[in-house]
């Protein structure tokens, strides 16, 4: 997994007004699943990591499909794992060694269904390899193998699960570049795979190609395998950092603490920088700054971890995305920050920013419709200067939103009626609310 969570978090509001449930970011690429269990994307797309059937980058949210059961992603490099709620795993983009887990090594850009069923309940999408674990506790891995980082004990790539070992006690796991990580249910930490550059934290650089044991601790609480380091929070809230970061320490083969405070509730690693949020809701960060990755407003690198702000209300953090970040707040507000060549921070621009700027919150075209004794139209489509809207018998609203979230338009009416329209050509979307009915739909303005 690349989102760190040491305790259980307190619901957040259920105010209309709250959007992002789930968040993910990996590589250049950002994926978000809304409070109504809709799925978005946006970002990098050059092999189909957004999963919305095209290789296109997106630099506004983008829904993929429009099913409403989804239930969290993951990636790291060039592919991406979903969940949904029925347990059911998917996965869309670069499949040349067999991540997608579903038999072949076709490139994939909309989303297939990985084999073994519905029983789904941790994944983890690494640079070229893919871990998840199942309800029974079974720990699978599939992709890549050169390394052993399936730690079946070979060094074959698998383009279908495979099961690690016989034990059924896993309780996480997070896939990196060449190497897993994953933890037990009695809280130790284990490793397999490449160590070239002391990944697995065990003071050697000896690959494997079964799990090894990082020490004898029974106290780790999550972990987050990233690119070039690798972070983790223990049960009593404390940070650890190994392999290959170098900014307020030196690290090489064994984690090393990050200071000796123990109230950190969330941590997420990068390429080059980290991100963490504390139990009081404050948001903190370390590493490179070249591109305004840590967002305290400068590009200025800061080897010692800073706060960034002053909001005490972060739910979340993530940054394992190359040079950005993003970060979820208990409304369900998100924001980002940092480098935006594909169009990572859902902007509509390329435009890099150094501090926290917030990501609209898109309405979702989704399966829902009006009951069936309620027959509404919304003609002409295309349209032009008006809007001909029919079948509502009470007081109804009708919202036209860009497709990157943006209100544009408001106007409340009883009955059938007429709506002017003064917009420029391009696609939105048009929402009507009447009294417990709502429906979404595409609207083109010629």
């Amino acid at each position: 997994m690349k989102k760190l969570l040491l305790l259980v978090l307190l619901a957040s509001s259920t105010i209309g007004a709250q959007c992002w449930q789930n968040i993910n970011a990996g590589g250049g690429t950002v994926h978000g699943v809304k409070s109504d269990g809709t799925f978005w994307g946006w970002g990098l797309n050059d092999v189909g990591e957004i999963g919305d059937g095209t290789t296109t980058d997106k630099t506004t949210t983008t829904q993929v499909g429009t099913a409403a059961a989804w239930q969290s992603s993951d990636l790291l490099g060039f592919h991406t794992l979903a969940l949904q709620t029925n347990g059911s795993l998917w996965a869309s983009g670069k499949n040349n060694n067999g991540q997608l887990g579903n038999g072949t090594l076709i490139n994939e850009a909309s989303f297939i269904n990985v084999s073994n069923g519905t029983s789904w309940i941790v994944a983890s999408a690494g640079v070229y390899h893919s871990a998840a674990i199942r309800s029974d506790g079974t720990l699978w891995t599939w992709g890549q193998n050169n390394k052993g980082q399936l730690g079946d004990g070979t060094l074959v790539n698998k383009s279908t699960p495979t099961q690690v070992g016989v034990g059924n006690d896993w309780r996480s796991v997070s896939a990196g570049w060449e190497f897993t990580l994953a933890i037990k249910t009695d809280g130790t930490l284990w490793a397999w795979g490449a160590n070239q550059h002391g990944q697995f934290g065990n003071g050697t650089t000896v690959n494997s190609t079964v799990p090894v044991q990082v020490g004898s601790q029974f106290d780790w609480a999550a972990i987050d395998a990233g690119w070039g380091f690798n972070v983790a929070l223990k049960a009593e809230g404390t940070i650890w950092i190994w392999a290959g970061y170098t900014g307020e320490f030196s690290v090489d083969h064994t984690p090393q603490q990050i200071g000796t405070d123990t109230d950190w509730k969330s941590i997420s690693g990068g390429d080059d920088h980290y991100a963490a949020v504390k139990l009081n809701g404050t948001l903190w960060a370390s590493g490179e700054n070249t591109y305004g990755q840590l967002g305290n407003g400068t590009t200025v690198d800061a080897p010692n971890l800073i706060q960034i702000g002053t909001a005490t209300d972060w739910k979340e953090v993530f940054a394992d995305g190359y040079q950005y970040t993003v970060g979820l707040k208990n409304s369900g507000d998100l924001y980002a920050w940092g480098q935006n060549l594909q169009g990572q921070l859902a902007n509509g621009t390329n435009d890099t920013h150094t501090s926290p700027i917030p990501v609209a919150c898109p309405v979702s075209l989704a399966t829902t419709t009006f009951n069936e004794a309620v027959a509404v139209t919304m003609y002409p489509n295309p349209a032009k200067d008006y809007l001909q809207i029919t079948g509502t018998n009470e007081a109804s609203v009708l919202e036209i939103y860009a497709l990157s979230g943006a209100k544009l338009f408001t106007q409340s009416f009883n009955g059938d009626t007429k709506v002017n329209l003064s917009l420029a050509s391009g696609m939105y979307l048009a929402k009507i609310t009447s009294g417990s009915n709502e429906i979404v739909q595409k609207l083109i303005v010629k």
